[in-house]
């Protein structure tokens, strides 16, 4: 059995620190809950949204973790310094064919090339982003420490909280759909602040959609004060807040 509306909004609650002692179910919503907070009475809608390309997020991260084990295993059969490894791949990762091999010699080739000399504290670091002309176009992030005396590396990727580039057409719909809820009821009056927590669950890998879409607008006439994209289990982003 899945999580209930009241177990979404409860995670919510705890991840951005506030207790969840006052929140109340609204029988006949809307709004879905109601929580007293620093003398503040807030109104809580809860919706689900569903990121479509959740299964090309997935197929991604397997990927992604099959070159990074695989870019590890290469590295320590060579006769290099220990160093841990943090790094992100590009979306989507594509690894049919004889692409893995390219891509697996080219990142190994690449971290051995830049592996950073140790300073007088005994630590070694080096850093490139996205935009940094250097870095192999299939990787958008990495990160190489290296530390004196240290027996084993870490190397990791960053883990499952990205967004897959949830579009608008995803998010936008259903804050309307509240929205418009909200404007015929009218039950905002009644509260001091209104807010929607969209919910994404893990079980329809859709829990990725953690960040503002691109080309996010929001609309002027939305009363609520506060919108957040709830991620559960994973990460929790307000991603309006009425000025």
């Amino acid at each position: 059995m899945g999580k209930s509306e009241k177990d979404h909004i409860q995670w919510f609650l705890k991840h951005i620190g506030i207790p969840s002692d006052t929140l109340k179910q609204i029988e006949q919503d809307p709004p879905d809950f109601e929580l007293l907070h620093k003398n503040q009475l807030i109104s809580i809608e809860h919706t689900r949204i569903f990121v479509r390309n959740g299964e090309e997020i997935k197929k991604h991260y397997l990927a992604s973790d099959e070159i990074l084990n695989l870019a590890e295993k290469k590295y320590l059969k060579g006769n290099h310094p220990t160093i841990s490894v943090h790094l992100d791949l590009g979306f989507p990762l594509n690894i049919k064919g004889n692409n893995k091999k390219r891509l697996l010699n080219e990142l190994v080739d690449f971290i051995i090339s830049k592996i950073p000399d140790l300073e007088s504290n005994g630590l070694g670091e080096v850093k490139f982003e996205s935009f940094s002309e250097s870095l192999p176009e299939f990787i958008t992030f990495l990160e190489i420490v290296r530390y004196k005396g240290i027996p084993e590396g870490l190397w990791r990727k960053t883990e499952m909280i990205w967004s897959g580039e949830a579009k608008p057409e995803e998010i936008i719909p259903p804050i309307d759909k509240k929205n418009n809820r909200m404007l015929e009821l009218e039950y905002q009056k009644n509260y001091t602040q209104n807010w929607l927590v969209l919910v994404s669950e893990e079980k329809h890998w859709s829990a990725f959609a953690t960040y503002k879409p691109r080309n996010f607008k929001p609309d002027p006439d939305w009363e609520f004060d506060r919108i957040y994209v709830s991620a559960d289990g994973f990460a929790v982003e307000e991603i309006y807040r009425k000025l």
